[in-house]
C-alpha cells in the first residue's frame, strides 16, 4: 500500500483527499491504513471524525483507540468499553471488551469465550448459532409478514411514533427553527450484513439546513441538505455502493404524493452523471410507497417512515414483491421484534 504527499492532496492507493494539516500529516509507522496530522486522524483515505488526534493509536489494521474510545475503521464503537477493550484475533478481526465480543463493528454474543483464547479457535458452529441464525431467522420473519407488497410491521412503528411522524402536511410546511442542536439518531439494518447510519444536525448554513450523516459502508462523512423551505437538494445513499450522495436539481418528488418526474445528479468520486426517475408516491396512514420507475427499465418500491424533520426512522426497499434491504432507527428495533 502507498500514501502518497501532493501539493495540498494526499493519495493513498490512487484515492485523493485534503487533509485538514497536509504540513504536519503523518502515517503511522506500523500500519500505513492509519494517519494523523496535528488536527485529524485517517482511516485510508477517510477523516475519523471525533478521533483525539493526540492520544489516537491503532491497536491492528482496523481497530484502534484514543483517550475517549474505541473505532472500527472510521466508525466510533459508542457502546465499545475502552477500559476492558482488547483485540483477541488479528486475522477476522475480532475483539472483545466486558460487556461482550465484537466481529468488525458488529457485537455479538460471547457466552464462555476464554479472553486467552483466539476466537479463530473457536467452532465456526457456535457463532453461526450465537449471532448469524438470529439474523437469519428475523428476516425470515420479517419476509413472512410482507403481504400484498406492505410490510405489516409498519404499523407498529406509526403507532408507537405518534406526533412524531412526518406526514405530507406536517413535511411540506416543515421549518427548523426549533430543532435541537445537539439532534441526531442512528438507524441500522435488520439484514445480516450490518451498515449503520447515523445523522447529527449541524445548523443552517448559506440559506440551508445541513445535517451530518455517516454510513457504515460509505467511506467518509456525507451531508443531507434542505432548503428552508423543507425541499431536500442533496440527499446521501443510505445503501452504500461507490457514490456517495445525489444532487436534485428539480422535480425532487420527497414529501410530494401522485406522480412525478425527479432528476438527479450521482455524484461519484470518479465523476458525475446525471438521472431521470419515474416515481408514484403514495401516503397511507404514516407510511410512504414510493413506486419507481427506474431509467434501466427495472422497478423498485421503497415503504419510508419519516419524522416531524423529514428524516427516515423506517426504510425498505422491495425487487418484486420481495424485500431485500431494510433498516431502522436502533430504538425502534425492539417494537418490531414484538
Amino acid at each position: 500500500m502507498s500514501v502518497i504527499k501532493a501539493g495540498e492532496f494526499i493519495f493513498y492507493e490512487y484515492q485523493g483527499f485534503n487533509p485538514c494539516d497536509v504540513k504536519s500529516f503523518l502515517p503511522f509507522k506500523n500500519d500505513k491504513r492509519w494517519s494523523r496530522d496535528a488536527k485529524c486522524v485517517y482511516y485510508k483515505d477517510r477523516i475519523v471524525a471525533t478521533a483525539d488526534a493526540n492520544t489516537f493509536m491503532p491497536l491492528n489494521y482496523q481497530y484502534a483507540k484514543d483517550k475517549n474510545g474505541i473505532f472500527y475503521e472510521s466508525t466510533r464503537l459508542d457502546d465499545a468499553d475502552l477500559a476492558t477493550f482488547k483485540v483477541i484475533d488479528w486475522h477476522d478481526f475480532s475483539a472483545r471488551d466486558k460487556f461482550g465480543c465484537y466481529q468488525s463493528s458488529l457485537r455479538v454474543d460471547c457466552e464462555n469465550i476464554d479472553v486467552n483464547k483466539p476466537i479463530y479457535n473457536i467452532s465456526s458452529d457456535y457463532f453461526i448459532s450465537k449471532a448469524v441464525k438470529g439474523f437469519r431467522d428475523e428476516k425470515a420473519r420479517i419476509l413472512s409478514q410482507a403481504q400484498d407488497g406492505q410490510i405489516a410491521h409498519v404499523s407498529m412503528i406509526v403507532d408507537h411514533l405518534a406526533g412524531d411522524i412526518g406526514s405530507p402536511e406536517v413535511l411540506l410546511a416543515q421549518r427548523f427553527d426549533k430543532i435541537d442542536t445537539d439532534y441526531g439518531f442512528t438507524l441500522i439494518t435488520t439484514d445480516l450484513i450490518p451498515n449503520k447510519v447515523s445523522f447529527k444536525y449541524l445548523g443552517k448554513r448559506e440559506g440551508k439546513t445541513v445535517f451530518n450523516v455517516y454510513n457504515s459502508t460509505v467511506y467518509g462523512l456525507m451531508q443531507l441538505e434542505f432548503n428552508l423551505d423543507g425541499d431536500v437538494i442533496k440527499e446521501p445513499v443510505y445503501t452504500g455502493g461507490s457514490y456517495n450522495f445525489l444532487q436534485y436539481n428539480m422535480g425532487k418528488c420527497a414529501y410530494r404524493v401522485g406522480q412525478c418526474t425527479e432528476y438527479s445528479k450521482v455524484v461519484l468520486t470518479s465523476g458525475e452523471y446525471s438521472q431521470q426517475n419515474s416515481i408514484d408516491v403514495i401516503y397511507n396512514e404514516g407510511v410512504w410507497y414510493r413506486n419507481i420507475n427506474l431509467s434501466n427499465g427495472s422497478t423498485m418500491k421503497e415503504v419510508i417512515i419519516y419524522n416531524r424533520y423529514g428524516l427516515p426512522v423506517y426504510f425498505s426497499t422491495e425487487h418484486n414483491g420481495i424485500l431485500n434491504f431494510e433498516m431502522v432507527r436502533e430504538d425502534l428495533l425492539p417494537i418490531m421484534l414484538k
